[in-house]
């Protein structure tokens, strides 16, 4: 399980910046982005 999670509303057209620390993740995997969308996740980042 990922300690850290975050789904946020980026429908404009701007920079965010996440940071957080994930443990016991091995150098190179990929982490996606979800958004929520009612009862469902949308990918929106890798």
């Amino acid at each position: 399980m990922l300690p850290l999670i975050s789904i946020l509303p980026l429908r404009a057209q701007s920079a965010v910046s996440i940071s957080g620390k994930i443990e016991n993740i091995d150098n190179g995997s990929v982490i996606s982005l979800y958004e929520s969308q009612g009862q469902f996740l949308s990918k929106i980042a890798d």
